[in-house]
């Protein structure tokens, strides 16, 4: 029993080339844009701040008081 040659051992010209072309993007050679979310507490508190994971937990957004109890952020 013979094993079957691999394309680019069976002398296909352009093989090399062709592959390249066809080879998944990388999914992650561009950065992610972020979907616009408000984020509304109405729990209470004098200071209310949030972090996530959508900026790997590298800044903290404080929200702004909009009435009593209730405080506001507008993420983009």
């Amino acid at each position: 029993m013979v094993p079957i040659a691999k394309p680019d051992e069976m002398g296909l010209r352009g093989y090399q080339q062709a592959q390249a072309l066809y080879q998944q993007p990388d999914l992650y050679s561009e950065p992610e844009r972020g979907v616009p979310t408000m984020i509304l507490w109405n729990h209470g508190g004098s200071s209310v701040s949030v972090l996530g994971s959508w900026d790997n937990w590298s800044k903290r957004y404080t929200l702004s008081p909009v009435a009593s109890s209730t405080f506001f952020h507008q993420l983009t």
